[in-house]
């Protein structure tokens, strides 16, 4: 779809996506690109969703760090951001040689398969954090955040399996996906996928993005912490289905 010859239905469309999105990922830290990647590829092809996403999600990632004032933790994201930096250009080639509907096939897959063992896993077992793990999860994360712009799966499961609180996972989420997010959006600058088009259209999108923001952080504390982790997982699961169905749905019909 040519982005300067929207229909009013379609803008109208995206600005609902776009505020629902925000209030997720202001109340959890995470799932705007879970939420809209999925219904934006509708419209677009992948390149053009994710450097229209990827801004949009950066400006949510530096609210929910600073507007409650809570102290960053980027000293506990050290190595998944390190790690994560380095997926980056991998994002990118996947996302410049690589069918996108088989590769949302794949994704969706992966993510839907972790979010099951985490479901089923026993209440006592708690997963321990490690080095190694953080290098496969961050570098996982950089790979998708610039190949899909899916960038939070991995990290959102991993830290539920650990059972992290709600105060703590939010900020873990938030300062790892803006690293993630700002050098990502760089990369992207570099490879010439951003252009004034989209920019345009994050402009016209910014207002919903803001106020789903400000009605995101009077929700997050009546949130308790049961009802956090059931909600991140379902959000994971509902963005796999979403991912996989219509990845499906076109792969077949091209074939």
């Amino acid at each position: 779809m040519n982005i300067n010859d929207l229909p009013l239905s379609v803008l109208i469309f995206f600005l609902s996506v776009v505020f629902i999105s925000s209030i997720i990922k202001g109340t959890t830290a995470f799932g705007f690109n879970l939420i809209a990647t999925p219904l934006m590829l509708l419209f677009f092809e992948p390149q053009q969703a994710v450097v229209i996403l990827l801004p949009l999600t950066t400006i949510v990632n530096i609210g929910v760090i600073f507007w409650n004032r809570e102290r960053p933790v980027f000293n506990k994201v050290l190595i998944l951001g390190l790690s994560g930096l380095v997926g980056i250009p991998v994002g990118i080639f996947v996302l410049l040689h690589s069918d996108p509907d088989i590769l949302k096939i794949l994704i969706g897959i992966i993510i839907l398969f972790f979010a099951s063992i985490i479901v089923l896993l026993p209440k006592n077992i708690k997963i321990k954090r490690g080095i190694f793990k953080d290098v496969i999860v961050g570098f996982a994360s950089g790979v998708l955040v610039t190949s899909t712009s899916l960038s939070g799966p991995l990290i959102i499961l991993y830290l539920t399996a650990m059972k992290i609180p709600k105060v703590e996972f939010r900020r873990i989420v938030a300062c790892f996906l803006l690293i993630l997010h700002i050098f990502g959006l760089i990369a992207l600058l570099s490879a010439g996928t951003v252009t004034q088009n989209t920019m345009i259209l994050d402009l016209k999108l910014l207002p919903a993005l803001i106020a789903g923001f400000l009605i995101s952080m009077k929700l997050v504390n009546f949130i308790n912490e049961n009802f956090f982790r059931l909600l991140a997982l379902g959000i994971v699961i509902l963005a796999a289905i979403s991912a996989i169905v219509p990845s499906v749905i076109n792969f077949a019909y091209k074939n």
